[in-house]
């Protein structure tokens, strides 16, 4: 949504940043949540309209927060996610390996790692040179 109201190409940005292909999605329950908050949210939901769909490991709707935890959480594929939610980015943010970009005084910044993942990323950053 702050993406959308700060006129900035997601796609664009992640694929300049990352230095490659990537593949925008949502979930039909994100789709829903957005529809019911109306005319205020249109444009993202537009947006994320033209977004491939993923498909929820539910069928029946539930709130966009369990919905992406749940879909993040069965680890089929690599996920970056980029969201305001904070109650979202406080779970993600306990799994490892999940990065999150957020929205933060009209600039895309990610979410900093937990202190266990940190941990583990220098231990593999100086493997190599432990004897």
């Amino acid at each position: 949504v702050k993406c959308t109201r700060a006129q900035i190409n997601i796609q664009n940005f992640l694929e300049k940043n990352f230095k490659g292909k990537i593949h925008l999605s949502t979930t039909k329950c994100v789709l829903e949540e957005l529809k019911e908050l109306g005319d205020e949210f249109e444009d993202a939901y537009l947006t994320a309209k033209s977004f491939y769909i993923q498909k929820c490991a539910h069928s029946f709707y539930l709130d966009p927060c369990s919905c992406i935890y749940n879909l993040i959480n069965k680890r089929e594929y690599k996920f970056l996610v980029a969201t305001q939610d904070k109650e979202l980015q406080e779970k993600l943010v306990q799994m490892k390996g999940v990065p999150i970009l957020c929205m933060n005084e009209g600039q895309i910044d990610m979410v900093e790692p937990s202190r266990d993942e940190k941990t583990d990323v220098k231990q593999v950053c100086l493997s190599p040179f432990i004897h």
